[in-house]
């Protein structure tokens, strides 16, 4: 149970590590985060990737 609770919490706090990292970067960047999708999303649609945000069902 502690490893699950610890894991568990590891990976959170790593994943909130990556986030605040991306915005530092791109903050210095001059970027915002919309920009980086917006520019994701124009990259997709060139070269016929599809959109994960599309495959997700949030119903």
């Amino acid at each position: 149970m502690a490893d699950t609770i610890a894991t568990e919490a590891t990976s959170y706090l790593g994943g909130l590590f990556d986030e605040l990292l991306t915005l530092a970067v791109l903050g210095l960047l001059g970027r915002t985060e919309a920009d980086v999708w917006s520019a994701g999303t124009e990259f997709r649609e060139k070269f016929g990737f599809p959109n994960p945000a599309a495959a997700v069902d949030h119903g």
